[in-house]
């Protein structure tokens, strides 16, 4: 098995492994998002810009590092020689199960290691919590700042790190929370009548609204320049795109905001990014119970499943099955579930840049035109159909 550079967007060759080649430092985050490791690049960037002093930071994509051999690797270069180290570990224990054990007894091997264990998703997770060494307190509050994410809370972060584990004299504020849902429009966050005025005359004209639903974390990590490019290429269809960000399609005011809007629009058509499903029941064909099988959204409204691929496109054009199997699983067969009609991959990710403190590729989400222009061709044609009589 032999040793590969790392590619943006945790990609791993089945045939190799991962060097990451960053050298040691003294505190590390390993998180599933890039739009976390965004996030916490650009705080860093800005922190040395301004002169703070802060401890040596590596980033990293822990999905780089799930074979045990790539782990063991970055265990011998990086992590033995830090002192606090950061997991945002998104699906639990289980889906990095060595890397979870293995961290536990890097925490134990030397006295003064902080190994903090986090979800990388909203849902409190005790196993995780649990085999942290910090404080509940801060590792709860680490978590917070991680999640709602965006430059100021991963500047408050590195603040707080800094402060409680490497003895700085740094003042620190709590994690500023971000809506759980919110309309974008026009490169920020907006409101209703904002928009509303902005493409006043294409209402009136009789274009459909369609309702784009996004991550928050591509908001607040600014990795938004590939939404605002499909909807250029929904409004060159004669469509009025309507965008909203959200924490989850599980969460009822992300749910209630768009069901809201869907509402005071008449939008035609929801086009979602996000990937899982939001039933919380089995599927009918599979349950040995009745089961109430529904949609995400209350109004019967199609739901176009756009595919945002976790890897290059230069990958999913030398794969024979195209999408790799995480993708197919968490943009295709869990948002099945829902009843959500599959569409095509239309987002990939490329390398926005070397973040030189970290020591970490930045990804950044690229449009791939030819495919936004079939499914938002797409949506135009499910529009008019919803206005045809039965």
């Amino acid at each position: 098995m032999h040793l590969l550079a790392a590619k943006p967007g945790g990609f791993v060759d089945d045939e190799g492994i991962v060097d990451l080649g960053q050298t040691p430092a003294q505190l590390v985050i390993l998180a599933a998002a890039d739009s976390v490791l965004g996030a916490l690049g650009s705080a860093l960037d800005q922190l040395s810009s301004d002169g703070v002093s802060l401890p040596s930071v590596r980033l990293a994509n822990w999905m780089q590092l799930v074979k045990p051999a790539a782990y063991d690797l970055y265990e011998h270069k990086v992590l033995d020689h830090a002192t606090v180290v950061i997991v945002s570990l998104l699906g639990g224990e289980h889906y990095w199960s060595y890397g979870f054990q293995q961290l536990q007894a890097w925490s134990k091997a030397k006295k003064g290691r902080t190994l903090i264990m986090v979800p990388g998703d909203d849902t409190p997770d005790p196993a995780l919590f649990n085999v942290s060494t910090a404080k509940p307190e801060d590792s709860h509050r680490v978590w917070r700042y991680l999640r709602d994410s965006g430059q100021a809370n991963s500047q408050q972060l590195f603040y707080f790190l800094s402060e409680r584990y490497f003895a700085a004299a740094q003042p620190w504020q709590e994690p500023a929370p971000l809506p759980n849902a919110l309309i974008y429009h026009n490169g920020q966050s907006s409101g209703f009548s904002q928009w509303q005025r902005a493409y006043q005359q294409n209402i009136a004209d009789g274009h459909a609204v369609v309702i784009l639903a996004f991550y928050r974390s591509h908001l607040q990590s600014g990795n938004t320049a590939m939404f605002d490019g499909l909807i250029g290429v929904l409004e060159q269809q004669g469509l009025v795109p309507l965008a909203v960000a959200v924490s989850s399609l599980k969460d009822d005011l992300s749910v209630g905001l768009i069901e809201s809007l869907v509402e005071r629009t008449q939008a035609k058509v929801i086009l979602n990014t996000t990937g899982f499903a939001a039933n919380r029941v089995g599927s009918p064909d599979l349950a040995s119970e009745p089961t109430d099988f529904q949609s995400a959204f209350a109004a019967p409204i199609p739901v176009l499943q756009l595919i945002l691929s976790g890897s290059t496109q230069e990958d999913w054009q030398q794969q024979t099955q195209g999408l790799r199997s995480r993708d197919v699983a968490m943009q295709i067969v869990l948002p099945e579930m829902d009843g959500r009609i599959i569409t095509r991959a239309l987002s990939f990710k490329a390398l926005s840049h070397y973040n030189e403190l970290a020591q970490v590729d930045l990804v950044r989400y690229e449009l791939h035109l030819e495919r936004a222009q079939f499914v938002a061709e797409l949506a135009k044609r499910y529009a008019t159909l919803a206005n045809k009589p039965n």
